[in-house]
């Protein structure tokens, strides 16, 4: 008599997956992503509180912006002469920068990142003196407590990108509250 319960059941859970899936797998555009979402009562909550601010759940967020953030580094450190680059560390204050350098930056041709986020920064300053940095991730004000010169190089802005990613690449000269950047190591440590 309860034949129809089983095909009901399978049916009520397709449809489900189906009205559901675009919030969790990426299988529509940004903008029509956006567009769902808006005809849903509720938002996906997240995961933390930094991240109210994004247009987009955290793990689609992060998909945005890396390709432009590196560009814009590569034309910093090709404005640095020649005989200076060798000593030109590119610095992220968050291991996301620091990985967007590592995979795409070798395509126009600069060196690994460092970071003093998470494990990034067990591996330490690489040698750099730090008389020389291309800084991501901070403001103009902060970066000019560290170094006597302080160059911006805005960057696109990507509106679905987290706005924290959105901070201009800062060149950064004469580091004055430390002799080196081994010396400054102990206090770029940011463990969150």
């Amino acid at each position: 008599r309860l034949f129809w319960i089983k095909p009901l059941t399978v049916t009520g859970i397709l449809l489900g997956t189906f009205a559901f899936l675009p919030l969790f797998v990426p299988v529509l555009s940004p903008r029509n992503y956006l567009r769902y979402q808006a005809k849903f009562p509720f938002n996906i909550q997240p995961d933390e509180k930094s991240m109210l601010s994004e247009p987009m759940p955290h793990y689609y967020s992060w998909c945005f912006g890396w390709k432009e953030m590196v560009q814009t580094v590569a034309k910093a450190y090709d404005s640095v002469p020649e005989k200076e680059r060798a000593d030109t560390a590119i610095f992220a204050n968050n291991f996301a920068e620091a990985g967007a350098i590592d995979l795409i930056g070798p395509k126009y041709g600069l060196p690994k990142a460092i970071s003093g986020h998470q494990n990034y920064w067990l591996w330490g300053p690489r040698n750099y003196s730090g008389q020389t940095m291309i800084v991501l991730g901070d403001t103009p004000e902060s970066a000019r407590r560290w170094f006597r010169e302080v160059t911006v190089i805005p960057r696109p802005h990507n509106p679905l990108a987290p706005p924290w990613e959105n901070k201009p690449v800062l060149l950064c000269r004469g580091l004055k509250r430390f002799r080196s950047l081994a010396d400054a190591w102990p206090h770029l440590k940011g463990w969150d």
